[in-house]
């Protein structure tokens, strides 16, 4: 990925990649990350991910990354 930093580009990625350390330091590198989330991964907010949702959607920002989960069937925990 190095040669696409600093170009404001958007990398996606599945829940085995995502996590708030990577998305902050590719937000440090003007690259944005978007992707599914696990719910135990170290440092995600625990207000958003242990939070019972029914058809809602619940969301925190730390330093440019935010962290969300929505329900539709089951629990969708989502960072961007």
């Amino acid at each position: 990925m190095e040669p696409l930093f600093h170009q404001g580009r958007i990398l996606f990625t599945d829940n085995f990649h995502t996590s708030a350390v990577l998305a902050q330091e590719l937000l440090n590198q003007k690259t944005h990350l978007v992707g599914t989330l696990r719910k135990k991964r170290k440092l995600n907010p625990t207000e958003v991910t242990t939070k019972k949702l029914k058809r809602e959607m619940i969301a925190r920002e730390h330093n440019g990354v935010v962290v969300l989960k929505w329900q539709d069937k089951r629990d969708i925990p989502t960072l961007s």
